[in-house]
């Protein structure tokens, strides 16, 4: 099924979802607000994220929601799905203009960034056609690339860490962590699209095997926050105070600091990488519309290409640069955003979760 995932390409592609667009402008962004305690802020994000996990990987082990559909009828998945699919829409918009941001500060300078969005945008399309089950198969690949950082970071780079710049922990108040976490809602809660896919074989296995699954996914995703948190702190050690000012945290720590001149800038294993998951993650969400879609008759292809199409068309006009889409990302949009990545994810899991009028019936008459 083109809808499955493996459950390692399921773990990784969780990983992937709630980590790649908190790695490029979202530390800068936090430190101009929070200041060093940037990783307190972002850690308090992640927790609340692996508790929407909670819910979600049990939605996908039982089919995700096109079970709902089958369940309680198309009014109901309406109710979830088309949420969660606009969010998809908006979440792409600005991420793209993330994308266009990044690409012209490493890749192509002197260049229209509207044009280099909507190849990046064509290329997510295609992608996301394959289905979620190619998209997993793509992120096992490119996951491969971070030991390739690591490796030309450690023989030819210099790291300069100094936990030290990390004092006073938790030196701002409370609500003064919260309004800098609140003015960044958005870059947050990026898992909800999983809901579209299922855990492949999770209906041939054991109820043991089926939680053994629940438990490695869940495991997996929560030591990879710990991991995204640590990157943050380690984005304090080398920056310090300055931390506001390095736009794009993935790319500047993957060069450790040094532009070598015999092997030329060594921080493009990084902006590859950057770009590669991003790419993904945004065609995750193009194929969440396509299998939402599929319900009303639509098929994938034919959702995913509309939906590509409105975003370029929609993002040049709106988002022509990021600090537009910083600005949007801003407004109360955070806060629809935010509830409906929250809330409907327990939602579809008590859906998921109690048997429909029907089966209930169906029960009542076997025992009778």
């Amino acid at each position: 099924m083109k809808n499955s995932l493996s459950p390692s390409q399921y773990a990784v592609t969780s990983i992937i979802l709630m980590s790649v667009f908190k790695l490029s402008a979202l530390p800068g962004m936090l430190a101009a607000s929070s200041g060093r305690d940037i990783w307190i802020s972002v850690s308090v994000m992640l927790a609340g994220e692996i508790l929407t996990l909670a819910f979600i990987i049990p939605v996908s082990v039982r089919g995700g929601l096109m079970a709902v559909g089958e369940k309680y009828g198309n009014f109901v998945y309406s109710l979830i799905a088309v949420p969660v699919i606009a969010v998809s829409v908006i979440k792409i918009l600005v991420y793209v203009a993330d994308v266009n941001a990044f690409t012209s500060s490493y890749l192509f300078y002197n260049t229209s960034t509207d044009k280099v969005g909507i190849v990046f945008v064509i290329a997510a399309a295609y992608i996301a056609t394959k289905g979620f089950k190619g998209i997993g198969r793509s992120v096992l690949v490119a996951v491969w690339f971070i030991p390739l950082i690591l490796i030309i970071g450690l023989v030819f780079g210099k790291a300069d860490l100094d936990f030290a710049r990390l004092r006073p922990v938790a030196a701002s108040d409370a609500e003064h962590l919260f309004r800098s976490l609140d003015s960044s809602l958005f870059w947050g809660f990026d898992l909800s699209p999983l809901m579209f896919c299922s855990l492949k074989g999770s209906a041939e296995r054991s109820k043991t095997a089926t939680k053994r699954i629940y438990i490695s996914v869940f495991a997996a995703v929560t030591a990879a926050s710990a991991v995204i948190a640590f990157v943050y702190a380690a984005y304090i050690a080398v920056y310090g105070g300055a931390t506001y000012i390095s736009p794009h945290a993935f790319a500047a720590l993957g060069s450790f600091n040094v532009v070598n001149t015999e092997i030329g800038s060594i921080d493009w294993p990084a902006v590859v990488t950057w770009l590669a998951f991003a790419v993904l993650m945004i065609s995750f969400s193009f194929a969440a519309v396509g299998e939402g879609a599929k319900t009303y008759g639509i098929k994938a292809p034919i959702a995913i290409i509309f939906a590509a199409i409105a975003v370029c068309v929609i993002g040049p006009l709106f988002f022509y640069n990021f600090e537009k889409a910083v600005e949007f990302a801003k407004t109360p949009i955070k806060y629809v955003v935010f509830g409906i990545n929250i809330l409907l994810p327990p939602a579809a899991f008590i859906l998921v979760m109690r048997k429909s009028a029907r089966g209930q019936r169906r029960a009542y008459e076997a025992r009778v």
